[in-house]
């Protein structure tokens, strides 16, 4: 996508753009695992592979929950550094 195009697409567009390309990205990388498993399957006739899924995409693979505790800590503590600031100004 060109800039002039970025600039021209609704915000609706881009999120179809981003989702289309997402799928793309997805669907290149599995067929490039596949195309690497059959060639490890055909190389290693003796040797017991893994199951081929093991090689696919996968979008949540290692998600990290989100502690709230760190962030109203983080949010307190920025909160009482505006505060600190406004008051050592005036």
């Amino acid at each position: 996508m060109t800039t002039a195009e970025f600039w021209t697409i609704t915000p609706w567009q881009l999120s179809l753009a981003e989702k289309a390309y997402a799928q793309q990205f997805e669907l290149d990388y599995n067929l490039a695992a596949l195309m690497m498993y059959n060639n490890a399957v055909l190389s290693r006739t003796q040797k017991k592979l893994p199951k081929v899924e093991t090689f696919f995409y996968r979008k949540n693979k290692s998600v990290k929950g989100i502690n709230e505790d760190d962030i109203v800590e983080r949010f307190r503590a920025h909160n009482a550094f505006i505060e600190g600031q406004q008051n050592a100004s005036s």
